[in-house]
């Protein structure tokens, strides 16, 4: 299975409902790995940096809420409670440990991978506003600045199909990577690679 779709720990203390979920999301070309207990969703968090948690509240060993709290100590990855739990309080206390949404069970296989569309979209969305590093190039999208090897990079000639808008940081790193390899190592100037505007 590649992980086309991304990386998904479900953490559920019933086999069954592990089982259902397993086949939703690889049908859905998600990664799938599974844990029974909240002590043992921990350690599959810190050793497979999953990309989203689905997370039912009521585990055998802790309550799913301190799960939460656990995994936001070292991890922002998105976690989908999932649960029979429908009362509003419980809710709000998930929501207010960390979690990033709610979907009272029983729910539908569409609705909850819409859901997690979503969630991986406004993490993905997150993560290159934030900037996007690779190999030896970094690019600061919000700057509108690049680096090769810690130096500031520019590329030769402005970058016209981002003329009047902002340049993502996906949208920059081929101009950059192409104007890199075209001057070879020599290319570290004191400019700042900016969009036209």
């Amino acid at each position: 299975m590649t992980n086309a779709g991304g990386t998904i720990l479900v953490v559920d203390d019933e086999i069954g409902i592990r089982r259902i979920l397993r086949v939703c999301l690889t049908s859905a070309g998600f990664v799938v790995h599974e844990s029974a207990s909240g002590r043992e969703a921990l350690r599959s968090v810190s050793e497979i940096q999953p990309d989203l948690i689905l997370l039912d509240l009521r585990l055998p060993d802790m309550d799913g809420s301190k799960v939460v709290t656990r995994v936001r100590e070292s991890n922002q990855c998105p976690i989908l409670i999932l649960s029979i739990r429908d009362q509003e309080s419980d809710k709000v206390t998930a929501l207010d440990a960390g979690a990033d949404d709610y979907l009272t069970k029983p729910f539908g296989n569409r609705e909850l991978l819409a859901r997690i569309r979503a969630l991986l979209r406004r993490r993905r969305g997150e993560a290159l506003a934030a900037g996007l590093k690779c190999g030896p190039f970094t690019i600061d999208a919000a700057h509108h600045a690049a680096q090769v090897a810690g130096n500031p990079f520019a590329s030769p000639a402005p970058n016209t199909h981002c003329s009047n808008r902002s340049c993502s940081a996906r949208a920059m790193l081929p101009h950059i990577v192409n104007s890199y390899v075209r001057c070879g190592t020599g290319c570290t100037t004191n400019m700042l690679y900016t969009c036209s505007t």
